[in-house]
């Protein structure tokens, strides 16, 4: 078996070799280098050009630089988003007029419309963040943060891949992990569906905190507590769908799970022990935030609860975090 496995790693291997040489080989001709110097001089061209406008529209809007990055307005004029999108759409301008001179002189522009479809998405994403900014403002950030730029980066990824020669083949090849096999796509989509979950748990944990409360006229703290419990509910379906496209089934989950059964008894039972004190002090509400304890012989207040640990300050403004069990 670990002969098989180190074959089929030699394979692996060799297909990533040959991707890199099929890349290599693209890069060599003459046609894909002319139309790879053209994109960089026309990104080189708009940096500056972006660079030159900025600096005009800081003598006459000295504000400019005290405005988030994303926001739409500069002084009292609305500019629809022109400032932030002046680089990507200069970028565009220059790829249309090289296109149409590579097509008069009968030379290959494919590559060149490929990455046109790169900077079409860099336009949307930009437009749309100043778009949000200007309704949400900062509250928009986190948002940002987690959804929107992930998945304008996966979407860039993907069409990068789309470009490369040969990556196709390389995403259907496989992986071992042991004697498990796992192709790269489903590793991918694996990785993929586990990221959505962790953000769906964190928009719906968001959603009840800031809903929940006044619609059912509940204290807050509970509504955290059921929150958190939402979060890591969604986040363990997420975990087992994701492994359940990496090919495991309910046997190896069961002997997955007679491990950890015996880490636990040997070695977590520390964690699990706050934890499980963790859940009852949230539901309990046995101890809530604002709260003064007494801990070690000092008086503190309770700041934070969290799953496994609370976090209590003192009187002399110094921090502690205290094991749930504790």
């Amino acid at each position: 078996m670990n002969n098989d496995n180190s074959g089929q790693i030699e394979i692996f291997l060799e297909l990533l070799l040959d991707q890199l040489n099929i890349i290599i080989a693209v890069l060599s001709r003459p046609v894909v280098q002319q139309q790879i110097y053209a994109f960089i001089s026309i990104l080189l061209i708009s940096w500056i050009l972006f660079k030159g406008i900025k600096r005009f529209l800081r003598q006459r809007y000295p504000s400019i630089d005290q405005l988030p990055s994303e926001s739409l307005m500069i002084g009292n004029h609305r500019l629809v988003a022109l400032y932030h999108l002046l680089t990507p759409t200069l970028v565009l301008v220059f790829l249309y007029i090289s296109i149409s001179w590579f097509a008069n002189q009968g030379l290959p522009n494919s590559l060149l419309q490929e990455l046109m479809k790169l900077i079409w998405l860099w336009i949307f994403y930009r437009f749309l963040i100043a778009l949000l900014y200007a309704r949400f403002g900062e509250a928009l950030r986190p948002y940002k943060n987690r959804i929107m730029t992930p998945i304008f980066i996966f979407l860039v990824a993907y069409q990068i891949l789309s470009i490369l020669p040969g990556s196709i083949v390389l995403v259907d090849a496989n992986i071992f992990f042991g004697e498990i096999s796992v192709s790269v796509r489903n590793l991918l989509v694996a990785v993929i569906l586990l990221y959505i979950f962790s953000v769906a748990a964190w928009v719906v944990e968001q959603a009840m905190v800031h809903t929940l409360p006044g619609l059912l006229h509940t204290d807050q703290r509970v509504i955290e507590s059921v929150a958190i419990l939402v979060r890591y509910s969604l986040l363990g379906i997420g975990g087992l769908i994701s492994l359940g496209m990496l090919g495991l089934d309910f046997t190896s989950l069961a002997i997955v799970a007679g491990g950890l059964s015996v880490g636990i008894g040997i070695g977590l039972q520390e964690y699990v022990a706050n934890f499980v004190s963790g859940l009852v002090i949230l539901f309990e509400q046995t101890v809530r935030p604002g709260d003064v304890v007494e801990v070690d012989g000092e008086i503190s207040q309770v700041e934070k609860i969290n799953l496994r640990a609370t976090t209590v300050r003192n009187r002399a403004n110094e921090e502690f975090i205290i094991p749930n069990s504790n």
